[in-house]
């Protein structure tokens, strides 16, 4: 059992600075011990009512399924963008090979590319 009441609120290493916390429910600018900005979060969290709770989650979930959507766009315009570099390589007559190599589309996918266009 840890008595906190008799820490002298000096941190020194990992466990002072989770003494500290224990004894003050705070986080020092500089603290780094491993775990402990996380037990802080679910602490705030746990200390919402139910239905803050509840908002908090929705407004996490929505978050999540934005960032989802971010990420989709981005792959998706970096797809159009190799599809757009490998029709011009074929324009300019670089082989099926060559622009494998700089695109990582397969040359199948380069030989779908050239029918669709």
């Amino acid at each position: 059992i840890l008595d906190v009441t008799r820490f002298n609120n000096i941190a020194k290493d990992p466990l002072d600075e989770w003494i500290y916390y224990l004894k003050n429910y705070k986080i020092e600018d500089g603290f780094n011990a491993k775990g402990l900005k996380s037990a802080n979060e679910k602490l705030k969290y746990y200390a919402l009512s139910e239905s803050e709770q509840r908002e908090y989650d929705r407004m996490v979930h929505y978050e999540r399924i934005r960032m989802s959507e971010i990420e989709t766009a981005i792959m998706d315009g970096e797809d159009k963008g190799l599809e757009k570099a490998a029709l011009n390589m074929l324009k300019r007559g670089y082989s099926l090979d060559e622009i494998s190599a700089v695109t990582n589309l397969t040359p199948a996918e380069i030989e779908e590319l050239q029918i669709i266009s």
